[in-house]
């Protein structure tokens, strides 16, 4: 059982910055620098793919580093035809970093097929990297290992930042594919050569972009690297707006050129909510934080907050864990009259599987009913007629045995059709 290193995170961000060759020549690149981190004898592999009406839709082929002849065979065959439950547990989340286990609860049936799929090539766990850019950009790579795969937290998060690089830099490539032109370009001193858009008037934040890039660097090659400091800098470069792409001239010198990234731009939607704050609310609801939530769209953290608590308001809910009857199981939004109006009312099923909840007691199952329905530990408690003690234990329960860490995942997992 190895450990899940860090030593390459910011390489393998640089590398997802570069907008040269197709995409598969990228994710080959990306692969081939991750392996020494994640690498764990079998090789690895990985693909992209699109978000289409929840379903993640992958984009051939299937690029792989090193991988095992056998591996390889059974990684292709896996995935034969859509719908696939292995890549639906993927799509509704910002980021997804862990062994099958610690991804997923033990019994959700994309663990179990993906275990099934690769038994005949000696695989018993893998180590899974997902991030999602924006509604439809995705990448995932996967590592399959002979071992149980148990990662820390920390190292996990700075992977789930890596993922989201990822994503990030595979939404830009396809932006600049259409014709995106960059915003800025500066000299390897961190003077401004160029700036269009919003930081060709805007001295303020010329300078913070400055000072952002220059703590980023520091964090990178100063007298005490800080690989983990650096990603969160890189990330956040002006509240999400920018990526800066790296160039180097003849003479080798380091040129930055910053794109501008693109807001979040979603479908019109029936609960009255704008574009953000629907896609704010959908991701938060399946178990994302609010900085995975901006970071997967984009946006800061201040923009994040006020998206998350419009929505909110708009929704008549006072807590971010009432979101999930309306965005997690089977919705539908029907037309009503009433009188001379029309309106369109969203139905939210709130149907809870049961091969999801088999291993709980049936006071585990009542708390999960609880939770379904967005009520907190003392609104359980009162319907139940206990403490509010007792039901955050359950339900600290119900999250080990399904391993979920979040009331949002909790839901995610066990609503169905």
């Amino acid at each position: 059982m190895s450990e899940l290193r860090t030593q390459n995170v910011l390489a393998v961000v640089e590398a997802a910055y570069s907008l040269d060759g197709t995409d598969d020549a990228w994710l080959a690149r990306i692969l081939r620098i991750a392996s020494d981190d994640l690498g764990r004898g079998l090789g690895l592999y990985g693909a992209t793919g699109r978000i289409v009406d929840g379903t993640l839709v992958p984009t051939p082929p299937l690029v792989a580093h090193e991988l095992e002849d056998l591996c390889l065979a059974h990684a292709r065959a896996l995935h034969p035809r859509l719908p696939c439950p292995i890549l639906d547990a993927f799509a509704p989340r910002a980021v997804v970093v862990g062994g099958l286990d610690e991804a997923w609860p033990k019994r959700l049936e994309a663990a179990s097929l993906y275990r099934a799929g690769m038994e005949g090539a000696g695989v018993r766990d893998a180590l899974v990297l997902y991030g999602r850019g924006g509604a439809t950009t995705a990448v995932k790579i996967v590592v399959p290992s002979r071992d149980q795969v148990v990662t820390t937290p920390r190292a996990r998060a700075t992977w789930g930042r890596v993922a989201q690089h990822l994503a990030t830099a595979l939404r830009l490539r396809r932006r600049v594919s259409r014709g995106a032109e960059p915003e800025a370009v500066l000299d390897p001193e961190g003077r401004f050569l160029d700036a269009r858009g919003g930081l060709s008037a805007d001295a303020r934040r010329r300078d913070r972009v400055v000072e952002e890039l220059r703590a980023t660097m520091e964090a990178r090659s100063g007298s005490a690297p800080d690989p983990a400091r650096a990603l969160e800098v890189l990330g956040a470069l002006i509240a999400g707006r920018y990526s800066a792409v790296h160039r180097w001239d003849a003479g080798a010198r380091r040129y930055v050129v910053l794109y501008r990234n693109p807001p979040f731009v979603g479908t019109g939607d029936p609960r009255g909510l704008g574009k953000t704050e629907r896609r704010v609310a959908d991701l938060v609801a399946h178990g994302a934080s609010l900085k995975e939530a901006g970071y997967a769209l984009g946006i800061g953290k201040t923009a994040t907050q006020r998206a998350l608590a419009s929505a909110l308001q708009k929704l008549g809910l006072t807590r971010p864990s009432e979101l999930s009857p309306l965005f997690v199981g089977a919705t539908t939004a029907t037309r009503i009259r009433a009188g001379r109006a029309e309106l369109e009312v969203l139905v939210a099923s709130t149907n809870v599987r049961s091969d999801a909840t088999a291993e709980l007691t049936e006071a585990e199952r009542e708390v999960v009913r609880g939770v379904v329905e967005g009520k907190s530990d003392a609104a359980i408690a009162e319907s139940r007629g206990t403490s509010a003690r007792t039901v955050a234990n359950q339900l600290r329960r119900v999250f080990t045995k399904l391993s979920v860490h979040s009331r949002g995942e909790l839901r995610a997992k066990i609503l169905g059709p």
